[in-house]
């Protein structure tokens, strides 16, 4: 018996205000404005898909055994024996739909994948009259006994004409093709040799990354390069690269980000933690790492220049949302994806367009929040559902089914959180410029144990402290990433853009803030740091961290800078942990009993002499030690 459905629909009338939710700064222009509408509260699966399945001109919605008439989407059509499940428990037995004409009919058909490594089916549409009869289920065909990936996707990867299954099967990536006759079992065609993917692996995508014009496949540890032939199910030769070194997310883009010509890749870290980031692609000699990782969003708000933080995003998908010709990033917060176990379940279930935003010396996304309380699932559609030329976005997961009506009211212009401190800025001078080169080159040497970060005193152990340096760290191979003049908001672009690309130190050593303390508060010194010291720990997991206290400068306790710097230290102290990341201060060292600096230790009160680094050298050597050790 096939169950009579009466969809909960309300056609919820909703603008959909940004402002409603704690997020960005929004100022005084309108916000973005949606027509949220309500489809229906019940859970039939965790993605939705589009397509004319009535083949009456307009797009039809699908999602789980339904589908819904549009434009008004007021009436659902069951077309497998299938029923809803709990809101707060369980899963869906349909993660994905896709809709294409597989029996090449004339007539758009339905492809339905259930949950990882159970098998996927195509439903052969009966024709308009057929479709939408009452309890006519439609003809089901296996196409393969599993999927496995939690993002699996549908396109045509072979550039035949014909779309494909892109997935993983027995422990190997590849792609799943239609067979002769359209009530054949589909054929998996590997495309890896055997490897660790299973079917709850997270994270997987195409694309052009060699330019060659032809599909590539992109995974969470690396991408797959598509031969020239593919007779005989040639294995495509493997690139590894950490596009996550967490669990991995959900769908990965390809494309040129920042207009280089290179296509770059966007991917969440972890569908059920934090983390969102895209992937520069560069160009250069040998020793040269393929990419460059650019953080969108990550477990704090302060690590977003809009100050937007976010987990479970299990879902991306791309489209220009604003109409200037640059692909955007809509997700969201996968709603109940664990069941409540998940880091940050119980927050608010957002949807978010991030929009890319460049000028001529940076590349950025611009958070807009679309609403708070609906969410994604694991699959996510950005089209022109309701015919009025604009993008719309469909989700579905615990919550029921959303549809976001695009009304076209401009994206207001955000307003930064960032303070100067923290805010990634690059100097402008010649020298700073071709200093900052040669010590990206020095870390694409990838020989270094211990690096060092910081300002001119770090960078003095090139001059003043050359052969203490000689002494204590050549021989581990350290790196010296100092420059002179630094703020905080300097070495931050840096460790963004190519100081840290080919390093794996087993300790870095960071000083740096001293040069902040004219414009800046102690409480922005230390952020400022502490995003510094977060930069490190994203970038280089395994490396230990060192942080020392801002050394002491000016004449004695009363140097004004020098109280800044030291109300810094404080606040700075409390960011170690213990385990990755240590604080010492050994400025004291620097100082006479009565608190005053010679000129035999700082010759200019600020900068140390051959002595003064002897000092440093021998006060952190017993730490640096036991960090090495670990």
């Amino acid at each position: 018996m096939v169950p009579a459905f009466r969809p909960q629909s309300r056609f919820v009338l909703v603008l959909v205000l940004a402002a409603w939710f704690a997020g960005p700064a929004l100022g005084e222009n309108a916000p973005p404005q949606f027509l949220k509408r309500v489809l229906d509260q019940q859970y039939f699966a965790e993605g939705i898909q589009t397509g004319d399945i009535d083949g009456d001109g307009h797009l039809d919605l699908v999602c789980g055994p339904l589908w819904f008439e549009g434009p008004a989407f007021g009436t659902a059509h069951l077309f497998y024996d299938g029923t809803n499940f709990p809101n707060d428990r369980g899963y869906s037995n349909t993660f994905f739909s896709f809709v294409d004409d597989i029996d090449d009919d004339g007539l758009q058909d339905i492809l339905r994948f259930g949950l990882p490594g159970t098998p996927a089916y195509w439903y052969r549409n009966p024709g308009r009259v057929g479709a939408t009869k009452p309890k006519v289920l439609w003809e089901r065909h296996l196409v393969l006994e599993a999927i496995d990936n939690e993002s699996p996707t549908y396109v045509d990867i072979t550039g035949d004409g014909i779309q494909e299954i892109v997935c993983s099967f027995g422990g190997k990536l590849g792609y799943v093709a239609p067979g002769k006759e359209p009530s054949d079992p589909w054929l998996f065609h590997p495309c890896s040799s055997q490897g660790t993917w299973h079917k709850y692996t997270h994270g997987l995508g195409v694309g052009d990354i060699d330019g060659d014009g032809r599909l590539d496949i992109v995974t969470s540890t690396g991408w797959w390069q598509q031969p020239k032939s593919l007779d005989g199910d040639p294995t495509w030769k493997a690139h590894h690269y950490p596009f996550s070194r967490r669990r991995g997310g959900g769908q990965m883009h390809c494309f040129d980000v920042d207009g280089d010509g290179n296509t770059d890749v966007i991917t969440s870290l972890d569908g059920h933690g934090w983390g969102l980031v895209w992937h520069e692609q560069l160009t250069g000699d040998d020793n040269e790492p393929p990419f460059r990782v650019h953080r969108i969003m990550d477990d704090r708000s302060s690590d977003n220049r809009f100050g937007v933080s976010f987990s479970q995003l299990h879902a991306l998908a791309m489209a220009d949302l604003d109409g200037d010709g640059l692909q955007d990033i809509i997700t969201g917060k996968c709603y109940w994806a664990h069941n409540g176990a998940d880091q940050g379940a119980r927050d608010p279930s957002v949807l978010y367009a991030f929009l890319l935003r460049r000028d001529e010396n940076r590349t950025w996304f611009e958070p807009h929040l679309i609403d708070s309380d609906s969410g994604v699932g694991r699959q996510i559609v950005t089209r022109d559902v309701t015919g009025n030329g604009r993008v719309d976005i469909v989700t579905s997961n615990k919550k029921g089914i959303f549809l976001f009506d695009h009304q076209n009211t401009p994206f207001p212009q955000l307003t930064s959180i960032w303070h100067t401190a923290v805010a990634p800025l690059p100097r402008t001078g010649s020298g700073w410029q071709r200093r900052h080169t040669l010590l990206t080159q020095r870390a694409r040497a990838g020989t270094g144990e211990i690096l060092f970060l910081g300002d001119s005193i770090t960078q003095g152990w090139e001059g003043s402290g050359r052969a203490i340096w000689k002494e204590f760290y050549e021989q581990r191979k350290a790196v010296n990433l100092g420059i002179s003049g630094d703020r905080t908001q300097h070495v931050l672009w840096r460790l963004q853009h190519g100081n840290t690309d080919n390093v794996a130190p087993k300790a870095c050593v960071l000083m740096i803030g001293t040069n902040n303390s004219r414009d800046n508060t102690s409480d922005e010194i230390a952020a400022g740091v502490e995003s510094i010291i977060r930069e490190i720990r994203f970038r280089l997991p395994s490396a230990k961290i060192l942080v020392l206290a801002i050394f002491p400068r000016g004449p004695d306790n009363q140097d004004v800078r020098r109280k800044v710097n030291e109300a810094a230290n404080k606040k700075i102290a409390t960011f170690a942990d213990e385990q990755m990341v240590h604080y010492l201060d050994i400025g004291q060292e620097f100082l006479n009993d009565d608190s005053t600096l010679s000129r035999e230790i700082m010759p200019d009160l600020l900068h140390l002499s051959e002595a003064g680094y002897r000092i440093w050298a021998e006060s952190i050597e017993s730490k640096l030690k036991v960090l090495l050790q670990k």
